[in-house]
């Protein structure tokens, strides 16, 4: 996530967002999904943290400690993503494994009863 955007986001939290901040951030939200999904998740930090535990008064410091938390937060969303794909990967070899061997057995069932009905050895 490019910082310009993270600072934009958090000045529209803090109600500070010019209008050239609010065009800015339709046009990154109408990108794609996954950017409204990142713009939630940083509001909920926003609002968690602006209630409990990030002071105010020195807006800066405010800013630099929330895009820690989004930037920790989306290297966690990341690493989910991964190991999503890792585990589909993981379920397609193990069904492709098994069919194989189920149809390894079968053609070697086959010939078994072939090789009885015509008598071959």
């Amino acid at each position: 996530m490019e910082q310009e955007i993270e600072k934009i986001m958090l000045r529209t939290f803090a109600g500070e967002a010019s209008t050239e901040d609010i065009v800015n951030l339709s046009e990154w939200l109408a990108l794609q999904e996954e950017n409204k999904t990142t713009f939630q998740t940083v509001g909920a930090y926003w609002h968690a943290s602006v209630s409990t535990t990030i002071p105010l008064h020195d807006k800066e410091r405010t800013y630099e400690q929330l895009l820690k938390r989004v930037r920790a937060s989306k290297r966690r969303l990341e690493l989910t993503a991964w190991l999503r794909y890792a585990g589909v990967a993981a379920i397609v070899l193990v069904l492709t494994g098994a069919a194989y061997y189920y149809m390894s057995r079968a053609d070697e069932s086959i010939e078994q009863h072939y090789s009885l009905l015509t008598g071959a050895s």
